[in-house]
């Protein structure tokens, strides 16, 4: 349902088998008949079905069918519909997926890829586990949010835990939710059974359940539950270095079925996440799969107009340098930096710098891997040094020595 190839063949499958056609529909059509649709509705009861104003056309009911059998089968077809985010700004629209969402998406797709193709050899799955090294507010966690909501509204007998570092992150997940839910068409809103803010909501008809946690309750983060879909955020501020291998990671099952995303910046290099991102990157973590997204990826954010006669400084240039040398390897094409990038960068920097916090600019926004992870305590090499030297490094290059 995430790679084009296994969602073709799934959406085949499906309609040689119950005899159906379905049809991909563009998206001012959905959106415009929904309205219509949604115009007819008077109520919508609490058993998921609605009273309507007036009688559903056949053509209606056919749209209908087509959306709720299409959207389970495909999650980018209802995420771009009906999963609704707020926009920056003010309001709620329909997702656009930025670059570094597109990214993250790719790397799901491959998995998903790689995981039917070991089912149907035979060989065991550990399902998608996604590590997630990031920069800030890169779209990370609302597309997150949408991949456990449209498996737990659409799917039946799934369970998901939703977790972050304390109740407000927590807070936030759920609102997350909630918005989503709350901005569904009535035809693919699922019966909520029961709910409590924050903490847990079951979905009755579908046997789907949604538990939210945070790393600083007493008991065991999902200890005694299964969970075949995860979504952790802000790893590296868990205070317990242990609780995520330890108590969540045995609650997901090997299965095709699993879905589990740990999303972070990182803080520092004494904790759980800065080990554990680099265990998987290096491979030593089997079954998880290592994501890196550098803070230029999303070509509409981190821009600023630089005024007129403005030239960026050396160092800016040094940055410019190592992000178009680094970024095929990291975004799989070559990145130049526009001159508002470039100003959004020298100028930010400089306002951290000025507050004696480069250290926490450089891990919000790195560009490499290398400057993900700084220091969080005072070094004898200030951090502007250290920044220096990594820029001012070049790639190794193998060569053979003959005798």
């Amino acid at each position: 349902m995430y790679s084009v190839e296994v969602t073709r063949r799934q959406v085949q499958e499906f309609c040689a088998k119950n005899n159906v056609k379905l049809q991909y529909f563009p998206l001012d059509y959905c959106l415009e008949q929904t309205e219509k649709i949604q115009r007819a509705v008077a109520e919508v009861r609490k058993d998921g079905g609605a009273e309507m104003k007036r009688a559903l056309t056949p053509q209606e009911r056919l749209f209908i069918q087509n959306e709720i059998l299409l959207c389970k089968l495909d999650f980018r077809y209802w995420a771009q519909r009906y999963a609704k985010i707020q926009a920056e700004g003010s309001g709620v629209r329909c997702v656009e997926f930025w670059e570094s969402q597109e990214k993250l998406l790719e790397i799901i797709a491959k998995v998903e890829e790689e995981q039917y193709e070991a089912l149907e050899s035979g060989g065991t799955v550990d399902g998608i586990r996604i590590c997630l090294n990031k920069s800030r507010q890169l779209g990370a966690t609302a597309v997150s949010r949408m991949l456990t909501m449209h498996r737990l509204t659409l799917w039946p007998d799934h369970r998901a835990m939703g977790a972050s570092v304390d109740d407000d992150k927590k807070m936030e997940l759920y609102t997350r939710d909630r918005l989503i839910l709350d901005n569904l068409p009535f035809f693919l809103k699922p019966q909520i059974e029961f709910e409590e803010k924050s903490q847990h909501i079951r979905f009755g008809k579908l046997n789907s359940s949604i538990l939210y946690q945070q790393s600083q309750q007493k008991s065991g983060l999902g200890q005694g539950r299964q969970f075949e879909l995860g979504h952790l955020t802000e790893c590296a501020s868990f205070p317990n270095p242990l609780m995520i291998p330890h108590d969540f990671f045995p609650t997901l099952p090997q299965s095709v079925n699993t879905l589990c995303i740990l999303e972070s910046t990182p803080q520092g290099r004494d904790n759980f996440w800065y080990e554990f991102t680099n265990e998987v990157r290096d491979g030593n973590w089997p079954g998880w799969h290592y994501v890196f997204v550098p803070w230029y990826t999303t070509a509409a954010k981190y821009r600023r107009t630089p005024p007129e006669g403005w030239n960026p400084s050396q160092l800016t240039l040094m940055h410019a340098k190592k992000v178009k040398e680094t970024s095929k390897e990291l975004v799989g094409e070559v990145i130049e930096l526009s001159p508002d990038k470039l100003y959004w960068y020298e100028s930010t920097r400089r306002a951290y710098t000025k507050e004696g916090n480069l250290a926490i600019f450089l891990t919000n926004y790195c560009a490499t891997h290398e400057e993900r992870f700084q220091h969080v305590r005072a070094s004898a090499i200030p951090t502007e040094t250290l920044e220096q030297l990594r820029l001012e490094t070049i790639k190794g290059q193998p060569y053979e020595l003959q005798i």
